[in-house]
C-alpha cells in the first residue's frame, strides 16, 4: 500500500507568515503558525492540493523566512550495510487481521507498543496516532495513541535547525495511500523489532489526522520495508528502519485460518535470489502466468518476452507488496486469465458450453460459479483445489524466470454476504426502478483475489502488483546488504510460528491453506496507491 510518491510536506514557521505555497513534483509546502497547527487548520488535506506527476528527486522540502528553498535528498542506498543491530536471527510474530498483518513495534524510552500494518512497499514509519489526534477525533477507532511531549524521554520533532526540541518550525507531512490519506508530524526517536533497535533519526511520522484514511478498526500505523534507496519521502538522508537496525536480510510470510504470520530479521543468505530490478519499488520481471497442474512458461498468457517492444527493459513488471490484500494486474490480462482458469476447470467448461449463465463470456461464467460456492461448495467431494493453479513466471535482472504456483486456495476468497431481494417499482408511478430489498439471510459467495488496475510504465511495462496471496503460500525474503543489488527470493517453504520472538522456529509446521474451502477474508480490503507516473 505505498506510496510515499503522492505526498505533501506542510512546514509550519512563524518565521514565514508570508512565505508562497512553492511546489515540486508531488511535493507541494504551506507554512502555517504554531496557533495554526494546535487548531488543526494545517493537518486538512483539503487545504492544499496535489499538483501532478512526482519528480525524480523527491524529498524533504522546507520554506524559511530569507532561506531558499532545501531539497534534502536520503542517500541513494550506495553504502553497503554492515553488521547489524541484534546479530542473532529473530522474529516477530504478525497479527491476521483478516485482509492485512499488523507487527508489534516498540517506540520509544520507555518503549510504548504499537500494533502497524507490515507493508513491503511503504518506506515511511507511521508509528503511531498522536494523544491529540484520538482527543480530536481525527484518529477515530485507535485504542492507543503517543503523547508527543510525554510519552518518551527520546522523542523529539524535526525542526528547521534540528536542535529544538518544542521549536515553532516544525515539519508535518502528508501521504496519500490507496486507502486515504494521513497527516503526520515529523520526528526522531528508537524504534524496536523483533528484538532489533534503530534509532529512526527524522524518520518517525507520528498522525495528527487519519480520518480520510478508509481502514477500519484500531489502525495505529505503518510498518515499512519498500526498497532503499528508493525515491521517496525520506527527512535529510534518514535512512530505513531495516537500514537504520543494520539489518541486512529480513523475510515475510502469512498463515491462514486466522494464524499469525512471521516477520524474521538477521535471516541465512538467500536461496534461488532474484535481483531486483526496481528503481522505486521492489521490483521483478513478471514473464508471464500460465494455468494448470505444472507450471509451462511455453503456456504463459501474456507478458511473455518475446512480446516486449523495442526500447523496454522487460515486457511486463511486477510488485511483491504486503500491504495490498489482492493480486492486481491490466483487466486485459484478467480476462484473459479467467477465461483459461475456465477452461481448465472442468465445472467451468461444462457451464460454459451448456449455457447454465447465459449470455456470460468463460471469465463472466466463472466468476458466476465463484459467486455461487456455498452451492457447489456443498456437494460430496467438491473443494476449491478442483479450480486449477496458476503459475507466477518471474525474473530478477538476470532474466532467467522461476515459476512460483499458487494453488486455488491460495487465490480464492469468501465472504459472508447478505441476501437482498431485487423488486421493480415504478419511480413517481411512471419509471419502473430495481430496488434491493434486504432479506435479514446472508450466503457465502467467492472471488477469486484478483483486481484490475492500470499502472504502465515505458521500460517494463503493465505492472502486476503480488499481493497477499503471494506471501500466505510463499516466505518472501529481502537480501539489502548490497542496496544497488538488493535481492530477493520466494520460497514454497512452511511459514512457521515465531516463538515469543526470541527463537526463529518453533517445532509446529505451517497449516497449509485450506484444501476443503477457500480462505476467509474479512474487514476492508487494502488498496495500493503506486504513483503510476513513476517507474516500475
Amino acid at each position: 500500500m505505498d506510496h510515499a510518491l503522492l505526498v505533501r510536506l506542510c512546514v509550519l514557521s512563524v518565521l514565514c507568515a508570508t512565505c508562497p505555497c512553492a511546489s515540486i513534483g508531488a511535493l507541494s509546502v504551506e507554512t502555517c503558525s504554531a496557533t495554526d497547527v494546535s487548531a488543526g487548520r494545517c493537518s486538512d488535506p483539503s487545504h492544499s492540493s496535489f499538483d501532478g506527476d512526482s519528480g525524480d528527486d523527491v524529498a524533504l522540502m522546507q520554506v524559511l523566512s530569507k532561506t531558499p528553498l532545501v531539497l534534502a535528498k536520503r542517500s541513494q542506498g550506495k553504502e553497503q550495510i554492515k553488521g547489524a543491530g541484534a546479530s542473532s536471527e529473530s522474529c516477530s510474530s504478525l497479527a491476521n487481521m483478516g485482509s492485512y498483518f499488523n507487527i508489534a513495534v516498540e517506540l520509544g524510552t520507555p518503549g510504548q507498543l504499537f500494533d502497524l500494518v507490515l507493508d513491503t512497499g511503504s518506506n515511511e514509519l507511521i508509528a503511531a496516532p498522536s494523544c491529540n489526534c484520538v482527543e480530536n477525533g481525527k484518529c477515530k477507532g485507535a485504542k492507543k495513541c503517543f503523547d508527543l511531549k510525554n510519552d518518551s524521554s527520546t522523542f523529539s520533532l524535526l525542526t528547521a535547525n534540528k536542535s529544538a526540541r518544542h521549536s515553532d518550525d516544525i515539519f508535518m507531512a502528508t501521504m496519500t495511500y490507496g486507502s486515504g490519506t494521513i497527516v503526520s508530524v515529523v520526528g526522531s526517536d528508537i524504534v524496536q523489532v523483533a528484538g532489533t533497535k534503530a534509532d529512526m533519526t527524522g524518520g518517525v511520522f507520528v498522525m495528527t489526522d487519519s480520518s480520510k484514511l478508509r481502514i477500519g478498526g484500531d489502525f495505529q500505523g505503518i510498518f515499512p520495508l519498500g526498497l532503499p534507496g528508493a525515491v521517496a519521502l525520506q527527512t535529510d538522508g534518514s535512512p530505513l528502519w531495516a537500514e537504520a537496525a543494520k539489518v541486512s536480510r529480513y523475510s515475510v510470510c502469512f498463515n491462514d485460518a486466522g494464524a499469525d504470520g512471521k516477520f524474521s530479521v538477521n535471516i541465512p543468505e538467500l536461496a534461488n535470489p532474484l535481483e531486483n530490478i526496481g528503481t522505486d519499488h521492489w521490483g521483478l520481471d513478471m514473464q508471464g502466468i500460465s494455468v494448470g497442474e505444472s507450471a509451462d512458461a511455453s503456456k504463459v498468457l501474456f507478458c511473455s518476452p518475446s512480446s516486449k517492444k523495442a526500447g523496454m527493459t522487460t515486457a511486463c513488471g511486477a510488485i511483491p507488496d504486503s500491504g495490498t490484500t489482492l493480486l492486481l494486474g491490466s483487466q486485459e490480462h484478467i480476462l484473459k486469465l479467467y477465461d483459461t482458469i475456465c477452461d481448465e476447470w472442468p465445472r467451468c467448461r461444462k457451464a460454459a458450453e451448456h449455457k447454465t449463465f447465459p449470455n456470460k463470456s468463460k471469465s463472466q461464467v466463472f466468476s458466476s460459479l465463484l459467486r455461487y460456492c456455498g452451492v457447489w461448495l456443498n456437494e460430496a467431494n467438491a473443494t476449491i483445489d478442483e479450480i486449477p493453479s496458476v503459475h507466477l513466471h518471474l525474473a530478477g535482472k538476470a532474466g532467467v524466470a522461476q515459476a512460483y504456483t499458487l494453488p486455488a486456495s491460495a487465490y480464492i476468497v469468501e465472504a459472508e454476504a447478505e441476501i437482498v431481494k431485487v423488486v421493480t417499482k415504478k419511480l413517481f408511478g411512471v419509471l419502473p426502478v430495481d430496488m434491493e430489498v434486504p432479506t435479514g439471510k446472508t450466503t457465502t459467495m467467492c472471488s477469486a483475489a484478483f483486481s484490475a488496475h492500470d499502472y504502465v510504465t515505458q521500460k517494463n511495462g503493465p505492472v502486476w502488483i503480488l499481493g497477499s496471496p503471494l506471501f500466505y503460500q510463499h516466505q518472501v525474503s529481502y537480501d539489502i546488504s548490497q542496496p544497488e543489488a538488493a535481492t530477493m527470493s520466494i520460497m514454497d517453504t512452511p511459514c512457521t510460528a515465531c516463538n515469543g520472538g526470541s527463537s526463529m522456529l518453533s517445532t509446529k509446521a505451517r497449516k497449509w491453506t485450506r484444501t476443503l474451502a477457500p480462505r476467509f477474508i474479512r474487514g476492508p480490503l487494502v488498496e495500493p496507491s503506486f504513483n503510476r507516473s513513476r517507474p516500475l
